[in-house]
């Protein structure tokens, strides 16, 4: 069958359209015989021969999908498309004006899409923003879902231990009350016994008070008889207040000069015993120096102190009570001690300080049994004799920074003053230990504060003198803690104040001052002026302390000459001299 097939598909033939034309002609029928087909082929090409290349097979207008429907045979295509070109055309213009109306419709379309594109963009990154802290809650959810259930478990936990608590406190409850009332018995019984053991305490305090205060008066009386050994022992201001100023600065000249510290003279005292008549230093460099003023030499030193010597003063209360010399002096390192000046030894040491140590005073009643001293942590009055106690003087602002961090001390009474570095002068009353004024109107630390003495003019017993840093000297109304006068003079600080023992037109109104500036200087109370400085040498470098004596000269026949005015003044520089000029 595949042969035959084969073989009929190459047997040749010609053009059925052809055939049919040339039929045609032969019946004289009207056909255009300028259209031939030549095709010969075999019969498997005539198929694509008549859908492709036979002249007498019909095709379709070029234009057909512009919209025309004409067909035609091949040979006059070209003629119908030159024939019908306007109508061609205009079928392509109206497709094209169609195209373009829809294009316009597309890119309206594909603009709404891309707004809604936008749009849709917006509600996903914010559904996308919810759906995150949906996580978010979830996860918290989640946390603290199982932080519940830990809570949960916990309080399941102290609910179980709570009940078993319960029932232990239920089981001994019945014997802690049981026990209460038994010490609530007791307790009654105890509080009646402390009643009656208290009732029998006031009872002997107030005994104990009444022997206290008979002693004290027995006390004071005995100091009354014993007059003429204060004066003979120590020389006051008040004894002095009846010499002459100008005399005093007329005949002023250098008598005696002491060598032998090697640093700051930070304290002189005077004092006369066995017959002559001495000044105690003490100094910088850490010792205690005594001089015979008559013999113009150092007799005795107390050295090996741990720190510098800040104040010295002769002891009234060894000479009074056990009638013998002694020195007390107080230290940087917090101590005060008392020497024996015969047998150059340490008799007592005071403790109680936590601070420098920078004034010490004795009292001017009892036979100087109490020791006042300013530290810079705060005042002590000490009770020398081994029977009585000290303590600190308090005060009312609790500010111990503040209070007494100068601590140079000067007494009248039952009262002591002190100058601080916060700039303030304090009033303290000895028999309650507490602060009873507080002076303002220092700009810098005080350095030296003194209380007026009785009965001397218009300067009297409610009076104190302070100098200080700010390089002024101020006089005080203590009744009213009120600033009375200002000296302002000086060109460095003020180290020591001293009310004078001189008259001017018999009315006892002159103060007197040192200074680091090298200078002593002398003021009018009433006229608030200067009356005289003192320039010492330019070696000495400043002058850091000083003191009024009354030195007296003894003659072969005993009778007592007073040298010029009577009076004569002893200072302490910073190079370590001591000078008496008079």
């Amino acid at each position: 069958n595949i042969t035959v097939q084969n073989c009929i598909e190459d047997l040749r033939v010609r053009c059925p359209r052809q055939v049919e034309q040339d039929s045609q002609v032969i019946k004289q029928e009207n056909v255009d015989e300028t259209i031939k087909c030549c095709f010969q082929g075999t019969l498997s090409c005539l198929n694509n021969h008549l859908v492709n290349d036979c002249q007498f097979g019909l095709v379709d207008c070029c234009f057909k999908s512009f919209g025309c429907d004409n067909t035609c045979v091949r040979k006059n295509l070209n003629d119908h498309l030159i024939k019908n070109m306007k109508q061609h055309f205009d079928l392509v213009t109206s497709l094209l004006q169609s195209y373009k109306i829809k294009a316009e419709q597309f890119n309206s379309h594909i603009c709404q899409l891309k707004k809604e594109n936008d749009e849709l963009k917006i509600e996903n990154g914010i559904l996308k923003n919810e759906i995150y802290k949906m996580i978010e809650i979830n996860k918290e959810m989640q946390v603290n879902y199982m932080r519940t259930i830990e809570i949960k478990n916990d309080m399941i936990q102290n609910e179980e231990k709570r009940n078993l608590y319960k029932n232990e406190l239920n089981d001994t409850k019945d014997d802690i009350i049981s026990n209460l009332e038994k010490t609530i018995g007791l307790l009654t019984q105890g509080n009646d016994e402390l009643k009656q053991d208290n009732e029998k305490l006031i009872q002997d305090n107030e005994k104990l008070n009444h022997s206290y205060q008979t002693l004290l008066q027995e006390l004071n009386k005995e100091e009354e008889k014993k007059p003429d050994k204060k004066e003979t022992y120590q020389l006051t201001t008040t004894s002095l207040k009846s010499f002459s100023f100008d005399l005093f600065r007329s005949s002023l000249k250098l008598i005696k000069t002491f060598y032998g510290d090697t640093g700051r003279v930070c304290s002189i005292d005077y004092s006369t015993f066995d017959g002559g008549q001495f000044i105690c230093s003490g100094s910088q460099d850490k010792t205690i120096r005594v001089w015979d003023v008559d013999a113009n030499k150092q007799i005795q030193l107390f050295n090996g102190h741990s720190g510098q010597v800040t104040c010295v003063k002769f002891s009234t209360y060894h000479y009074y009570s056990h009638h013998y010399n002694a020195i007390c002096s107080s230290l940087t390192d917090k101590i005060i001690g008392f020497w024996d000046i015969k047998n150059n030894q340490q008799l007592q040491i005071l403790n109680g300080h936590t601070d420098t140590i920078c004034g010490i005073e004795f009292s001017p009643f009892n036979g100087g049994r109490y020791l006042c001293s300013g530290s810079n942590d705060k005042p002590f009055v000490y009770g020398i004799s081994k029977h009585l106690n000290f303590s600190p003087l308090q005060s009312n602002n609790n500010d111990n920074n503040k209070s007494n961090s100068i601590g140079l001390i000067g007494g009248n009474g039952y009262t002591i003053c002190s100058g601080s570095f916060d700039k303030t002068i304090y009033v303290w009353d000895i028999e309650t230990a507490k602060q009873s004024i507080v002076i303002k109107g220092h700009r810098s630390a005080v350095r030296s504060v003194k209380y007026g003495p009785n009965g001397s003019g218009i300067i009297g017993a409610n009076t104190i003198l302070s100098g200080s840093d700010d390089k002024s000297v101020r006089l005080w109304d203590i009744r009213s803690s009120q600033q009375i006068q200002v000296f302002n003079g000086h060109i460095s600080y003020v180290c020591a104040v001293e009310y004078s023992p001189f008259v001017v037109e018999n009315s006892g109104n002159i103060i007197c001052s040192a200074s680091w500036d090298n200078t002593i200087r002398f003021w009018d109370i009433r006229s608030n002026k200067e009356l005289y400085a003192i320039k010492a040498d330019e070696k000495d470098d400043g002058i850091t302390c000083l003191k009024f004596l009354s030195l007296k000269k003894i003659e072969n026949d005993n009778e007592e000459i007073n040298g010029d005015c009577g009076v004569h003044l002893c200072y302490g520089s910073r190079k370590g001299n001591i000078k008496i000029l008079g």
